[in-house]
């Protein structure tokens, strides 16, 4: 399903709009895309997708417990946005989320094998999405807006 969605979402004009309506979806709608169609097809999809993370989830756990998944918000938002996804939309990849994933995991695995624990592995994912939010802005704010201004002027006069 990763590859899939990676391939819809970089290839397909379903996956533009979505980049599109998730950048402004006022403009999107000024566009003429169908924004209200395609947000469903979203939420249904999201909605697929979560429910085969808790048949995976609750079949690994072997439990059915409500707060059974209690805690791992920080988590999914930290690896978001530490695969670059930005937290105000329209920017970002699956393939940059599964790394994001893969490098929380070894940063919660490295430190359980530390012997750091509970509200330590809490703090210190805390600290990454923190900094990764704010390198993101930075590099927004130094290198694409400032390097392409910069270009475009350059290659004029």
């Amino acid at each position: 399903m990763l590859i899939v969605s990676a391939l819809v979402l970089a290839k397909t004009p379903l996956g533009r709009c979505m980049y599109a309506i998730g950048n402004n979806e006022t403009a999107a709608r000024f566009a003429g895309l169908r924004v209200g169609r395609i947000k469903m097809i979203a939420y249904t999809f999201s909605g697929l997708m979560a429910g085969i993370a808790g048949f995976i989830f609750t079949s690994r756990v072997t439990s059915t417990r409500a707060d059974a998944a209690t805690g791992l918000e920080l988590d999914v938002i930290a690896a978001v946005v530490f695969g670059g996804t930005s937290i105000f939309g329209g920017r970002g990849t699956i393939l940059g989320t599964a790394l994001g994933v893969v490098t929380i995991q070894l940063l919660k695995n490295g430190l359980q094998l530390a012997g750091l624990r509970g509200d330590a592995t809490v703090v210190l994912i805390g600290t990454v999405l923190i900094l990764s939010i704010l390198l993101n802005q930075f590099l927004e704010k130094h290198f694409l807006t400032k390097g392409s201004f910069s270009k475009s002027t350059k290659e004029k006069t």
